[in-house]
């Protein structure tokens, strides 16, 4: 959501994000609930949190910062198995697009480290566990 808001809402640029990069790299998405995700054999879930709010005017021109923070958890035994963070900013003519900009572009880098960790799990690759 972005904070200027009078009233908070859902945007969905971070989730589109994160949907398109995990379908073109080939993994399945499952919407729906629990029931559902057991249903299809879900063995992950990602979640997390956005919002964005205006950063500063020039002329026409408006800045917005976006803050994105994903989780990646184990349905199997809830363990945590990423939890990272970023924050982006984006400028344009639109308050609203530069927000959506700046959410989209922290969600670009957030998924490609989720990938990343993806990879290197079917890699073979050992991650140590966070202490």
């Amino acid at each position: 959501h972005h904070v200027t808001q009078p009233r908070q809402h859902t945007d969905p640029a971070v989730e589109t994000e994160f949907k398109s990069m995990l379908t073109d790299c080939g993994f399945t998405i499952i919407e729906g609930d629990e029931k559902d995700w057991t249903r299809e054999g879900v063995e992950v879930v990602v979640t997390g949190e956005a919002f964005s709010e205006a950063a500063t005017k020039i002329g026409n021109i408006v800045s917005c910062s976006g803050r994105v923070e994903v989780k990646v958890v184990n349905r199997k035994d809830n363990h945590l198995l990423l939890a990272t963070r970023t924050t982006s900013r984006a400028a344009d003519l639109s308050e609203q697009i530069a927000a959506k900009s700046a959410l989209q572009k922290a969600a670009h880098a957030l998924g490609l480290q989720v990938l990343e960790y993806f990879d290197k799990q079917t890699s073979g690759a050992t991650t140590a566990p966070a202490h």
